[in-house]
């Protein structure tokens, strides 16, 4: 009987921005019909890391100091991603254009199973809790928008779902 392999996954990088970033840890845990295995790697990094990064994942140089270079583990992390038939995580596309952009760098390419299957929890959510202008206005505002799609409209919507967003999230403008 086949099994399909389902592998999670999530990485932190050292920047936003794909040209400069480098995966400084990753996790993957994989399901086959069986209990789960997770595996997680810290890299060591060789361009610095932008403090705004640090800020979201607290991972400093420092702190990884004494890890190897992610192409000395590259092939151990290609053999956790080879079998997966279905990749899962939250805001995923992220993660897997770093995993691919980290192969590159490395020479090499990661090992993605053809016809893998990929799944986005995120994007799940959006498609079960939707999230339009309509919605953000009925959870922000009170009430139904019913302007929606004339441009006047919409931006008078967005500006009422910016004071309730301020007021809900505590946030402060500057």
């Amino acid at each position: 009987m086949y099994e399909t392999e389902v592998l999670i996954l999530d990485v932190e990088t050292s920047s936003l921005d794909p040209k400069h970033q480098e995966i400084l840890e990753m996790s993957v845990m994989a399901y086959c019909g069986k209990s789960p295995n997770q595996h997680t790697w810290r890299f060591r990094n060789t361009k610095p890391i932008d403090p705004r990064s640090t800020e979201v994942h607290g991972i400093t140089a420092e702190d990884l100091a004494h890890k190897p270079l992610f192409s000395a583990l590259a092939e151990s992390v290609n053999a956790h991603l080879a079998y997966a038939d279905v990749v899962v995580g939250y805001n995923v596309d992220f993660d897997l254009r770093a995993v691919d952009a980290q192969f590159q760098r490395a020479g090499l390419r990661a090992s993605w199973k053809p016809g893998m299957i990929v799944v986005d929890l995120y994007r799940l959510w959006q498609l079960r809790e939707k999230r339009g202008l309509k919605d953000a206005y009925r959870r922000f505002v009170g009430g139904e928008f019913a302007g929606a799609h004339s441009a006047e409209a919409d931006v008078q919507a967005t500006a009422a779902i910016l004071n309730g967003m301020s007021m809900a999230f505590d946030l402060t403008t500057h």
